[in-house]
């Protein structure tokens, strides 16, 4: 503590000899800075507990060094007055636990009074169940009656297929009715007709896919749409190759068209633009393009 109050004095006489270098009186100081007078004798006095609030202690310092042109000393007061604060707090928390009434110790409480609850509760319901015991007896024996009679009133009676002579039981016999000859022609003829539709029916051809390839000689900014969707969107550089497969209208914008090569419909099309201009094209699924 006494190194920090030294520090605090020696900083302090530094400071009012460059003042007075400077022929400012501390009324000077306190106009340019409006900072009370004790505050700033504070300073030069190395008092420096006399100011409050570490935020308030650095500006006042450094207020007062800017007008002196002394900024060269604040350094060495933040690290002093942190190093004050450092131990004002210390000493405000030894304070406080000096200070702080002994702590009752927490006792445990007791769980006598829930067994006893439980066995009470216990008892009770045992006492009430022995005093309803003959009402429920009557009660489950209505019961069971009640279901016996419900499932004997709702089982079917079997029915009684008369008997042989000997007193077996008849066997039923299926008979699948044949199809009368007319039919049998009818359901040969549209057989036949199926299989010549069926034959008459041309393959269906698969249709070519179209691709188109865009080479890029440099950079340039690309967005592709096919429909209403963007399907791509991006900056490609040079020697990329995007391809793209054109099975519905296809719009490409170029952000630089100067370095852009097309191959399409087996033709190469060195330059769609010139070199920064912004085009846009229109590729469609019958090799046609054109541009917007």
């Amino acid at each position: 503590m006494e190194d920090e109050r030294k520090v605090a004095v020696e900083l302090g006489e530094s400071v009012r000899s460059r003042r007075e270098a400077l022929g400012l009186t501390l009324e000077d100081v306190n106009k340019e800075t409006k900072i009370r007078k004790a505050f700033l004798e504070a300073i030069e006095e190395g008092n420096l507990k006399f100011l409050s609030g570490v935020i308030y202690v650095k500006g006042f310092i450094k207020a007062y060094l800017k007008v002196i042109d002394a900024e060269d000393l604040y350094p060495e007061y933040e690290k002093l007055v942190d190093r004050l604060a450092a131990e004002r707090e210390t000493r405000n928390l030894e304070t406080v636990v000096n200070y702080m009434p002994p702590q009752k110790r927490f006792r445990k409480p007791s769980r006598w009074w829930i067994y006893g609850s439980a066995i009470l509760l216990l008892l009770a319901s045992g006492f009430m169940v022995w005093q309803e015991r003959e009402q429920i007896r009557e009660k489950s024996r209505l019961m069971l009656e009640r279901e016996k009679s419900q499932t004997v009133e709702s089982a079917p009676l079997p029915e009684e297929a008369p008997a042989s002579e000997d007193g077996a039981m008849p066997k039923v016999v299926i008979v699948e009715e044949a199809p009368l000859p007319q039919e049998a022609e009818v359901l040969e003829q549209e057989a036949k007709s199926e299989e010549k539709e069926e034959e008459q029916v041309p393959a269906e051809e698969p249709s070519e896919t179209k691709v188109l390839a865009i080479e890029f000689e440099g950079p340039c900014w690309v967005r592709i749409t096919k429909g209403n969707e963007v399907v791509f969107q991006g900056t490609l550089r040079k020697g990329d190759t995007k391809e793209v497969v054109v099975d519905a209208p296809v719009r490409i914008r170029y952000g630089n068209a100067g370095v852009v090569a097309n191959r399409w419909e087996g033709q190469t099309k060195e330059k769609i633009g010139q070199s920064g201009e912004v085009v846009t094209y229109e590729y469609l699924p019958d090799g046609t393009m054109k541009r917007m």
